[in-house]
């Protein structure tokens, strides 16, 4: 605790705690932890293994400076840069998915996290339902729906979602 801060305890013999105070981007870094997977059965073999050692910066550098990338690596660099919490980043990268292929379905679930995560609540909800309406089997698609599920406090309903999208 800091000079003015003040907390209780418990009464379950655990030290007291300065409350937590949860502001709209800390959303966005819940959504890092639990992104949405990509079908990356189509990757480049040099971008899959930069994936797999983890260099994930090289393949959002490689997908930003390629003018030719396709919707979908456009949507991967976009999901990287979300999960490194590079949201202009993504912003950028799903744009110009969209305009490529405006009803991409990866690029839209991101597109609608990017939405929930700036506070576009409406927005995102209205995205992500669209995007499962019109891909009802693109897992991606269902997880970014969960996470719109989520942020309306529709639990069962996201965890339904969730579980969905597994099958």
């Amino acid at each position: 605790l800091t000079q003015g801060q003040s907390t209780q305890t418990s009464g379950n013999n655990q030290a007291p705690g300065a409350p937590v105070q949860l502001k709209l981007n800390d959303f966005v870094s819940w959504a890092m932890y639990f992104p949405p997977l990509p079908n990356r059965l189509n990757v480049p073999a040099d971008i899959k293994n930069h994936l797999d050692k983890g260099e994930d910066g090289e393949v959002i550098k490689q997908i930003t400076q390629d003018a030719q990338a396709s919707a979908e690596m456009l949507s991967l660099g976009a999901e990287l840069s979300l999960n490194r919490g590079q949201l202009p980043e993504a912003q950028a990268l799903v744009e110009r998915a969209l305009k490529l292929s405006p009803n991409h379905p990866d690029a839209q679930a991101i597109a609608a996290l990017i939405d929930l995560g700036r506070g576009e609540a409406e927005r995102g909800r209205q995205r992500a339902a669209q995007n499962v309406l019109d891909n009802p089997f693109n897992p991606t698609a269902i997880i970014a729906h969960s996470y719109s599920q989520q942020a309306e406090g529709r639990l069962q309903a996201a965890l339904d979602s969730a579980l969905e999208a597994q099958r």
